[in-house]
């Protein structure tokens, strides 16, 4: 079991979500990009955080706000009470505007994810890196973290208008490993460490730092729409 956890700690450090900048060392940048190179990057940023996980990490990050907001508010508490169907229709207004948003920022992220790993990767390291984000060891993991990841500390900096930090993201990232790792077969953890033990699985935990700035500024980022 202490393997288990220990396995879950670099699994979690290199997954989609974010991970812990202390272990990262800053990998020698590949140089110069072609073509090829640059759609293998775009390639490897579309595998790691595809269009069809948007709206589970929207209903996700909904939930968990309502969750402490109606809990912890003294105005929201006494809303709900005596209008019992506030939250529903709260979220049914404020979904369909999250989804829209996070679909037209989609491509800004994956473009400086891209441009993360091909300044870093070969173009053969990625197209292998988009293959392992791909199989279904990966996909099993990733499915995983999107159910189990608990985002206490990110809706309590929403909730308290704050921008949302990296210590906040990477927080709730190490809060969520045992649920993660628990929900895994012995030989889908197997794999996964085997991945994250190779030459590429260091290089990508090496970025780890670099991918968590990206992550916090594109959770903090708000489309026109709203702002409104």
């Amino acid at each position: 079991m202490r393997k288990d956890f220990i396995a879950a700690a670099s699994l979690l450090a290199a997954s989609i979500a974010m991970a812990n900048p202390a272990a990262s060392q800053t990998p020698t940048a590949v140089q110069p990009q072609s073509p090829a190179h640059q759609a293998a990057a775009s390639e490897l940023a579309e595998a790691m955080v595809p269009d069809s996980s948007i709206e589970e990490q929207v209903d996700s990050m909904l939930s968990q706000l309502f969750d402490q907001l109606f809990a912890s508010d003294p105005d929201f508490i006494e809303l709900e009470k005596g209008y019992p169907g506030l939250r529903l229709a709260i979220s049914e207004r404020v979904r369909p505007v999250l989804v829209k948003s996070a679909m037209k920022m989609m491509p800004l992220y994956r473009a400086d994810l891209a441009k993360l790993y091909g300044d870093n990767l070969t173009t053969q390291e990625l197209h292998d890196a988009s293959i392992f984000f791909r199989s279904p060891e990966m996909l099993a993991f990733t499915a995983s973290l999107r159910r189990n990841l608990k985002l206490s500390r990110t809706t309590a900096s929403l909730i308290g208008e704050r921008d949302v930090t990296q210590a906040d993201v990477q927080g709730d990232i190490r809060s969520s490993a045992s649920g993660v790792m628990t929900e895994l077969s012995v030989q889908q953890r197997s794999k996964l460490v085997a991945f994250f033990s190779s030459p590429l699985g260091k290089t990508l935990t090496a970025l780890n730092s670099q991918k968590l700035a990206i992550n916090t500024k594109w959770f903090n980022y708000s489309t026109p729409e709203m702002e409104k």
